[in-house]
């Protein structure tokens, strides 16, 4: 009896020092070790190489100056927000970005004048012919009819490193000008990756904080369908509000469909004259 009892606990010790050795092997798994050649190796691998930047990255090997931190000796046209532009006589101020009644040189005495309150338009397509351009030239027209006076400025004809504040332009700094003197302000863009353009935004980029605070912001926006229409609410207000705009409820979204044999149709049309009305009221306030 006593033997057959001492038989069945060595059977079971024996075993319980089977599982032992498992877990330990399962928890303390053996370990590998390198020769000194491949640790190097494999070190030097790992190792991120110096002064290699990733593929498709490149380095600036200059740096840029900021636009309001360039001032050279000139004729200034206009200062705003700390930029001052040097007078370029070679080139016309409507060939820079200016186009209507006003040029550079005496824009400040046009939008003075007790005419009306003065509308600057500002177009954000690369395109002389794009949508959004011709409406937001129908729009200043209807504030000239209205007595205001009017303004269109070109951005596709601005000098891009000025706008990339890589440089000075006294054209820009006219157009920056031109935007802090006047009540009301449309921006007409069209839609690229479901917001405003490019061109649009490094425009806005130059403007001070607080450049549109007391000034009514009229947004036009055109795509191809109406699945971008939020682009009036999700972009165009936001970029007006950031720097103090008071923006019209309505705001202007144009589909292609809506430019019947490329003419604005008379319903997109009337949405414009709306806008144009709001804004004219909230300006007389």
């Amino acid at each position: 009896m006593k033997n057959g009892m001492r038989n069945t606990l060595v059977t079971q010790i024996t075993g319980l020092s089977g599982c032992a050795h498992k877990i330990r092997r399962t928890l303390n798994p053996p370990t590998i070790t390198f020769s000194s050649q491949n640790s190097s190796r494999i070190a030097k691998t790992l190792q991120p190489r110096k002064n290699t930047p990733p593929s498709g990255t490149r380095f600036a090997t200059t740096s840029t100056t900021a636009l309001a931190g360039t001032r050279r000796p000139g004729r200034s046209v206009g200062t705003r927000g700390g930029v001052t532009a040097p007078y370029d006589a070679t080139r016309p101020a409507c060939r820079q970005g200016l186009a209507g009644p006003a040029r550079a040189g005496d824009l400040g005495d046009v939008i003075a004048t007790p005419q009306g309150p003065a509308a600057v338009g500002i177009s954000g397509s690369p395109s002389p012919t794009s949508k959004s351009r011709g409406l937001v030239e129908y729009a200043l027209a209807r504030f000239k009819a209205e007595g205001a006076v009017t303004l269109l400025i070109d951005l596709a004809a601005l000098p891009a490193d000025a706008l990339l504040g890589r440089g000075t332009s006294d054209a820009v700094a006219a157009a920056l000008d031109a935007v802090a003197r006047a009540r009301i302000v449309v921006a007409g863009t069209p839609v690229y990756r479901a917001t405003y353009s490019g061109l649009l935004k490094v425009f806005f980029d130059l403007l001070p904080q607080d450049a549109l605070i007391g000034k009514i912001g009229v947004p036009i926006v055109t795509g191809h369908g109406a699945a971008h229409a939020l682009a009036i609410d999700h972009g165009m207000r936001p970029l007006f509000a950031s720097i103090g705009a008071t923006v019209v409820a309505g705001g202007v979204y144009a589909t292609s469909a809506q430019f019947p044999d490329g003419k604005a149709g008379p319903e997109l049309l009337a949405a414009v004259d709306r806008a144009v009305r709001e804004a004219l009221s909230l300006a007389s306030r």
